[in-house]
């Protein structure tokens, strides 16, 4: 299994403040323990893109979880369910306003949302697929509607 470092925030606010939560909290996400998992997909709620809003922290995160997911280094499928629902809630957040910071580089994860969403459509398990399909059509259409691709 090839590990993947979580992003580098330094220096960089999610909407509760300086990120430097949340390394550990994205490491927690490949871990066998369901409260470290769920503690880590919480923070991906409440402090990453809070209600599909933006924050400097997103589009690094976003990126995150993408490869985690297209590397199929997620075991837990609830936890896959919580953080294909997260990588939805970044494609709302693509279509904020631009000036909002975080804003353009969730636009810039559109492309890679979709081709993780389709790639967990393969999925073995049903709601798995299912919000994989969601995330899928939320990507395509905010790339619509923001005549990306």
């Amino acid at each position: 299994m090839v590990d993947i470092a979580p992003p580098d925030l330094d220096g960089v606010r999610h909407a509760l403040g300086p990120a430097t939560d949340t390394a550990a909290h994205l490491r927690a996400l490949k871990s066998a323990d369901p409260d470290a998992v769920r503690a880590a997909t919480e923070h991906l709620d409440a402090a990453i893109a809070p209600g599909g809003r933006a924050t400097e922290a997103t589009p690094a995160v976003a990126g995150y979880v993408a490869r985690l997911l297209r590397g199929d280094l997620v075991a837990d499928p609830a936890a896959k369910v919580e953080l294909l629902y997260f990588l939805g809630q970044v494609t709302e957040a693509a279509e904020g306003p631009a000036k909002i910071p975080g804003v353009l580089g969730c636009r810039e994860q559109l492309a890679t949302i979709l081709t993780v969403a389709e790639h967990c459509e393969g999925d073995g398990d049903e709601d798995v697929r299912i919000e994989a399909a969601d995330t899928a059509e939320s990507a395509i259409e905010a790339m619509e509607r923001l005549g990306i691709g």
